[in-house]
């Protein structure tokens, strides 16, 4: 593992192989991505970042979601129309239908797994550079707005009523 490899608190963590193609395909069907954006590495650069952030995850909670991954993955046969194939065997419209069942399942359980794999899949997409520049998105820019923001409010507030005034 890489440096790079590591989250910034320095914990490692190596998403299993099975569940890092789970996580590539469920990205290639949650993330429409133009054609006009090419990213280098995609699949590696997405990982990379599903690992640091599954770095900094309680253990409990990192295996809860793993667990989850490769629930969501073998359980096609629960859902009619998918036979008993795996959720990375199924064709794209395919895995796009089983995720939309997912979202609008009446067991909650499956609505709030899938809600946690796609926060996941989501925050390592949009952490990408590349994406940043095609959306036109500076993250530095948008900090010094905010602290701006929350400045003026400071400000904005009236002072602290001294205990002599009481």
């Amino acid at each position: 593992m890489t440096k790079r490899e590591r989250s910034q608190s320095g914990k490692r963590y190596r998403i299993p192989r099975r569940v890092a193609r789970i996580l590539i395909a469920l990205s290639h069907a949650l993330v429409d991505e133009p054609d006009v954006l090419q990213i280098k590495n995609r699949n590696a650069e997405f990982l990379r970042r599903c690992n640091m952030m599954l770095a900094e995850f309680q253990p409990l909670v990192r295996f809860s979601l793993i667990l989850g991954i490769l629930f969501f993955d073998r359980c096609t046969f629960l859902f009619f129309g998918f036979g008993l194939h795996r959720f990375v065997n199924l064709s794209l419209p395919d895995q796009k239908k089983y995720i939309d069942r997912w979202m609008h399942s009446r067991v909650s359980l499956f609505c709030e797994i899938i809600v946690g794999i796609r926060g996941l899949i989501m925050t390592a997409y949009f952490a990408h550079r590349d994406v940043w520049s095609y959306l036109s998105y500076d993250p530095n820019k948008h900090i010094e707005e905010r602290v701006a923001l929350r400045q003026r409010l400071l400000e904005s507030v009236s002072s602290p009523v001294s205990g002599e005034e009481l």
